[in-house]
């Protein structure tokens, strides 16, 4: 069936009357046919009361809606989202009277955009600066848009010139990427959706909870994601994290404590939670750490130069890191460096939150990846040239 989605789109334009060329962030639609599958080729892998997660060829999917349902329009009609909505994680239901966050079908997209913007040297606040610039207090009577989704890139074709075209067909492929991760089962919008997670994050208290692992960097640190069979090291880590926040008086709340959820052991559930968590933590924390040296070349001098190097080529797998978390770039080599050096210089805040009490939070943050990355299983694909040793 031929779906039209409204995907995020960031490229460097040319607006005529500017002297510098400037990042253009728009939704533009892009049309998919998604293909059409029975229940009968399917299988339900995950439920609990309020949700269900089916498997087909190999893949995990998460129910969007029949086509014209409130659901469908908002996953395939908003690009954009508030700040705060678009860097939660989805979260699955634990009881009848919870309701699973609507997923937008750009969620990654979106998040990736802002961030690669954030490593090119703008600030949080560029969110709203982005040409073509939008103002708190735009008014529909003044004819403008009120919010980034009704701007569209067709509308600013006769404005802008000399776009970066090497940029925007790479968001193209990305969004055909995307798109490609839909299907439609006996009528209704499925998405492709990765592995359920208890999720451990930070609300003046620790919370355990389900979600699904983020396809882009988490910017929140105190939030990390462990297996469905990793409820142990979920809920140590849990009481780690509890015991250096400003409410450690606090008991943890555990809602996965409060389903009964159905789920077999399956590969589709399981991820290298350790790689997964030092890859962002090195990421997130080296996407800072380059944006001080920037801005103070003292720093680089300070840290030694392996550090140095080891940060900014942070920030370069940061840049190319997509909306897959399977294909990260490999951090394993930077950890160490970019921790240390995290730690050398007053740890500014930055992109990456890191909650009160935030010297403590963030030493913990930099050991823990430290110690992970230490423990991670090395491994070698096998060559035919190799030969066994007497």
């Amino acid at each position: 069936m031929k779906t039209v989605i409204k995907y995020p789109i960031l490229f460097k334009a040319h607006p005529g009357r500017c002297e510098q060329p400037k990042d253009v962030l728009v939704p533009y639609l892009h049309e998919h046919e998604v293909p059409e599958v029975s229940k009968a080729e399917t299988e339900i892998v995950f439920k609990s009361e309020e949700y269900t997660l089916r498997q087909y060829d190999g893949r995990l999917f998460s129910k969007v809606g029949s086509p014209g349902s409130a659901s469908a329009d908002a996953c395939f009609g908003h690009a954009f989202e508030k700040e705060e909505t678009r860097g939660r994680p989805r979260s699955i239901p634990t009881i009848r009277t919870d309701k699973a966050y609507i997923r937008y079908a750009g969620q990654a997209l979106d998040n990736l955009a802002y961030y690669r913007l954030y490593l090119d040297g703008g600030e949080k606040a560029r969110e709203t600066m982005l040409w073509p610039g939008l103002t708190p207090d735009y008014r529909s009577h003044q004819g403008g848009p009120r919010n980034r989704d009704e701007f569209t890139f067709q509308g600013l074709e006769g404005k802008i010139r000399d776009i970066d075209a090497d940029q925007f067909h790479a968001w193209r492929e990305e969004h055909a990427s995307e798109a490609d991760r839909l299907l439609l089962v006996d009528g209704s919008y499925w998405i492709e959706t990765t592995p359920p997670a208890i999720c451990v994050t930070h609300g003046g208290r620790m919370i355990i909870e389900l979600a699904h692992l983020p396809n882009w960097l988490d910017h929140d640190l105190a939030r990390q994601y462990f297996p469905l069979t990793a409820r142990q090291e979920a809920l140590d880590y849990a009481k780690r994290a509890q015991a250096i926040t400003e409410q450690s008086y606090e008991a943890i709340r555990d809602f996965t404590d409060w389903t009964n959820f159905m789920f077999e052991d399956n590969p589709l559930f399981s991820f290298d939670h350790a790689a997964y968590s030092t890859k962002r933590t090195t990421f997130l924390l080296g996407g800072d750490m380059a944006r001080v040296m920037t801005g103070n070349p003292a720093v680089e001098e300070n840290i030694g130069t392996t550090r140095a190097r080891a940060v900014l080529a942070a920030r370069e797998a940061a840049r190319a890191c997509g909306a897959d978390y399977r294909t990260w770039p490999d951090a394993a080599d930077m950890v160490h460096d970019v921790t240390e050096a995290w730690k050398m210089t007053g740890r500014k805040p930055g992109w990456a939150v890191i909650p009160p009490k935030r010297h403590d939070f963030g030493t913990m943050i930099c050991e823990r990846a430290a110690d992970m990355v230490d423990s991670l299983t090395i491994s070698l694909s096998a060559r035919g040239t190799w030969t066994p040793s007497p």
